[in-house]
């Protein structure tokens, strides 16, 4: 008898659990290793760039990919007969020594990464046969490809009264061109601002330079700021025609506005807000840097033509260029496609060696500043092409860049800081009459309501577009002392308020606004270079071995020449010197042709 009273299923069901091997506690993974990387790894953004010293081009070519063998899924080699053809566009990436990447090199030979997502136009890309002759070592003369762009321009451009003669400003658009295919050679791109009324030929100029340069996109004012941004991000030239459409009008668009002002040097983005791939808005940075061109009837803002070199033109009398159309391709006088394909050849390969030119422009050229900066990328390419066998283009691209700032108070629209520095040039004649004043000085000291009325007279005899009813005391004095000039106590706390205004500052600002001053003023200039604190206190004016304030011309001692100096001159670290008889000293570098100018100039020099 069973006195058990547990189910037999039940016993079983133990049984079965005990025997049963219990389960393993789950493994932790390991910890992935996280390594701080301390360079960002090389990146190619553009289709045409820069990559640690080396020139590298991209192009989506057309492929036919012919497969007779290929591993399915599990290993196992598969045989195609007949082969599978596949038809297609592939990114390949050309090395300025001719390397092909993309075909039988991989891309990951490269040592960094390409990040080029969207794909250009193709006719604006470099075509299969173009790099197929590039592979091979066929190079197109730089000089050659320069003198061609001078030939298309010249056929379809009529530049009669504009900035220089016909052949000198075909010289100049080409120069400009050629520059837009070495943009990651340079820190600063200058704009063109293609100027006149209708029919002047200038938005023939600009599809012109659409076609010519480096992914040249022809824009209207309708066009969408989404492919501006996606284009400038690759360094592609943006032509806009109609430019007054989006700078004048009431209703800016202002994201295209902002990729227009911000992108004239390297570095420049526009940080925009984009739907990320989590349906949450990322911010992404755009490359503004880019080659522009724009058409218009109206003369640039400020802004714009600090950054543009302005071309006037004027209706065409010439029958021929003005019944041809640039975007008619069979008018050419050269294959236009081939034309394309050597200017990439040529911007591939000279790439790496423009920083030189670049540099070698910073050095030499006659300007400074911002109106240097328009100018110093076809400067570069001129100076290179000199070097190519173009004889004098340097020279002529120079003789043009400073007679067009003569010029530009009449392209511009008018700055009323250069009004300013003009009035102050005019205000500072009277002073440099009374000579001690300058001579003993260095500076004159000027009431507001003078220099308002200088301002108003400058206005008047340059016809100026300036309505004289808004120069008052307020806006002059601001503009004053936005320059850095210092404030003077009004005599007895009355009247206007007072400046004063050393001449080494005036002719320093003058230079920079491109103002001429009078020559009464140039003539001084030797006095200019000099800074204030030489003024007053040892070695200095009514200082320990300086010279009496009241002492007169007439009275001056005698010089003697003289090395015996210890103590180089404070403004051009000469030693060499002429001796006074009373022991004090004149610098000859500073001082070198008119010795009695140099006695009355020795009141500002380190004694």
């Amino acid at each position: 008898m069973n006195n058990n009273n547990t189910n037999p299923t039940e016993i079983q069901l133990a049984e079965h659990s005990h025997n049963a091997e219990a389960p393993e506690p789950s493994l932790e993974p390991v910890a992935p290793v996280i390594t701080i990387i301390e360079e960002e790894p090389l990146e190619m953004t553009r289709p045409l760039s820069l990559v640690n010293g080396k020139g590298y081009a991209a192009a989506w070519i057309k492929v036919k990919i012919t497969v007779s063998e290929e591993k399915d899924k599990k290993g196992i080699l598969i045989k195609h007969n007949p082969p599978r053809i596949t038809k297609g566009k592939r990114l390949f990436i050309v090395r300025e020594d001719g390397k092909v990447f993309g075909g039988s090199i991989p891309l990951e030979n490269l040592g960094f990464e390409v990040s080029l997502v969207e794909k250009p136009d193709p006719d604006k890309t470099w075509s299969g046969a173009g790099i197929k002759r590039y592979e091979m070592g066929d190079r197109p003369s730089p000089s050659g490809v320069f003198y061609r762009l001078i030939k298309i321009i010249d056929h379809y451009i009529d530049f009669n009264k504009s900035l220089a003669d016909q052949r000198t400003m075909c010289e100049l658009i080409a120069c400009w061109v050629i520059a837009s295919w070495l943009l990651d050679a340079f820190n600063v791109t200058g704009y063109l601002w293609l100027n006149g009324e209708r029919e002047s030929g200038k938005t023939d100029l600009l599809s012109l330079l659409a076609e010519l340069s480096c992914l040249g996109q022809f824009i209207s004012h309708t066009g969408s700021f989404a492919s501006l941004r996606d284009m400038a991000n690759y360094g592609a030239a943006l032509c806009f025609d109609d430019a007054e459409n989006i700078t004048y009008q009431n209703d800016k668009d202002q994201d295209k506005l902002s990729l227009l002002l911000v992108g004239n040097h390297r570095g420049a983005k526009v940080p925009l807000k984009v739907p990320g791939p989590d349906k949450t808005w990322q911010i992404r940075l755009i490359n503004a840097f880019c080659p522009r061109a724009f058409s218009a009837i109206r003369i640039p803002d400020l802004t714009l033509a600090s950054r543009s070199i302005t071309i006037p033109m004027v209706r065409t009398s010439d029958r021929k260029r003005g019944n041809i159309d640039p975007a008619d391709i069979e008018e050419w006088p050269c294959d236009r496609r081939q034309m394309i394909d050597d200017l990439w050849a040529v911007g591939l390969g000279n790439l790496s060696q423009m920083p030189m030119w670049d540099k070698w422009v910073g050095e030499n050229s006659a300007l400074v500043g911002r109106n240097l900066q328009p100018w110093r990328g076809i400067l570069a390419v001129a100076r290179w092409l000199e070097e190519e066998g173009v004889q004098g283009l340097f020279q002529r691209m120079q003789e043009i860049s400073l007679e067009y700032q003569k010029e530009r108070l009449e392209l511009e629209l008018p700055d009323f800081t250069r009004v300013v520095i003009q009035a102050l040039g005019g205000c500072a004649i009277s002073a440099i009459s009374a000579i001690s004043a300058i001579i003993k000085r260095g500076y004159f000291e000027i009431s507001v309501a003078d220099v308002v009325t200088e301002a108003r007279k400058v206005i008047q005899e340059d016809d100026i577009a300036i309505d004289l009813d808004k120069v008052n005391s307020r806006v002059v004095g601001m503009t004053i002392g936005r320059l850095r000039f210092d404030s003077v106590p009004r005599p007895g706390g009355r009247g206007s308020r007072r400046w004063r205004i050393y001449l080494c500052d005036l002719m320093k600002l003058a230079e920079s606004y491109n103002v001429s001053l009078p020559e009464e003023i140039t003539n001084y200039q030797q006095i200019a270079v000099y800074e204030p604190q030489s003024i007053d206190g040892t070695d200095g004016l009514d200082g320990t071995d300086g010279t009496e304030a009241s002492q007169s011309n007439s009275s001056m001692p005698e010089l003697y020449p003289s090395t015996n100096r210890e103590k180089p001159c404070y403004s051009c670290g000469s030693m060499d010197y002429w001796q006074r008889s009373d022991g004090g000293w004149v610098c000859k570098i500073c001082h070198p042709q008119n010795l009695m100018q140099a006695i009355k100039s020795l009141l500002l020099c380190q004694q």
